[in-house]
C-alpha cells in the first residue's frame, strides 16, 4: 500500500508509511495485518485520543476494529509526524485525554 498522510481531529498530520506498516506494525503485531483501514480510521476519526504516558511527543488514537473484541490503538509521534505502531488492545492506556 502507498504511504498515506492522516490528520487527526486535533489537526495533527502524521504519515503512515508502507515501511512502518510492513517492517514494524505487521512484523511485531501480525494480528493487526488485516486491519490497515481500521488503523487509518483510528487516526482520522478516533473514539478517543490520549497522551502517551511514556513519550510526551506521542498520542495514542483508539478506534473501532470490526470483528475484534476491544479496540485498535495507534501510536503517533505528532512532533515527527509519523505513526510509530499499532496494536489491538482490550484496555486503554492511562494518559491524559486529549480528544474529545
Amino acid at each position: 500500500m502507498p504511504d498515506v498522510r492522516l490528520t487527526n481531529p486535533l489537526g495533527d498530520g502524521v504519515w503512515l508509511t508502507d515501511y512502518t506498516w510492513v517492517r514494524h506494525v505487521v512484523r511485531r503485531h501480525p494480528e493487526v495485518g488485516p486491519y490497515r483501514a481500521a488503523v487509518e480510521a483510528a487516526v482520522i476519526s478516533p473514539t478517543v485520543v490520549l497522551a502517551s504516558s511514556s513519550d510526551p511527543d506521542c498520542l495514542v488514537h483508539y478506534g473501532v476494529c470490526e470483528g475484534q473484541a476491544g479496540e485498535v490503538a495507534v501510536v503517533a509521534n505528532v512532533r515527527r509526524g509519523i505513526v510509530m505502531t499499532a496494536y489491538l488492545c482490550l484496555r486503554r492506556g492511562r494518559g491524559e485525554q486529549r480528544w474529545p
